[in-house]
């Protein structure tokens, strides 16, 4: 906190004041010790921040790990197919094809409006909301929403990055 790596404030709002420091009511918001502790220490997912699943992800088998593992072509085209589809059955996604392109340019000019006022600044350099970056954003979202469909971090990150480059047009 002293160094400005890590947000802090008091009753849940971040004010990154240094007079605080030394208050016995300082606070650091769940979303803000989950970004940092995920940035400096990628490796470490601690059980009060962290989710079960989450903390395990990373042990999780990947696509390209099905090649390895010595199996019958047949075999293994098969379970890369069955990996896939599940993949996709549970990555949170809204079917695309259900919006019309009209429809799903405007959520995504809503969705890439509201992020950049989440993470932008006033003119005078006064941060708009206490998010400093998307994690953030995205682990919040997931915090509180994560069982509403279409609220995964895989899938934020997909839609975000869509959003991002229709506003930059």
């Amino acid at each position: 906190m002293r160094h400005g790596e890590l947000a802090y404030g008091a009753a849940g709002m971040t004010t990154n004041d240094p007079c605080m420091l030394d208050d016995p009511q300082v606070t650091v918001r769940h979303v803000d010790l989950k970004e940092w502790i995920s940035r400096v220490y990628p490796e470490e997912k601690p059980a009060f921040l962290f989710e079960r699943r989450r903390r395990q992800r990373r042990h999780r088998p990947t696509a390209s790990s099905w090649e390895i593992m010595p199996a019958s072509p047949t075999k293994l085209e098969a379970v890369t197919s069955r990996w896939h589809g599940t993949e996709r059955q549970h990555s949170g996604s809204i079917d695309d094809a259900t919006l019309s392109d009209r429809a799903e340019r405007t959520y995504l000019n809503i969705i890439g409006g509201l992020l950049s006022l989440l993470l932008g600044e006033s003119p005078s350099g006064q941060p708009y909301s206490s998010f400093r970056t998307q994690d953030a954003v995205i682990s919040a979202l997931v915090a509180h929403h994560g069982k509403s469909m279409g609220i995964a971090e895989r899938t934020l990150q997909m839609k975000f990055a869509r959003a991002k480059r229709l506003l930059s047009r």
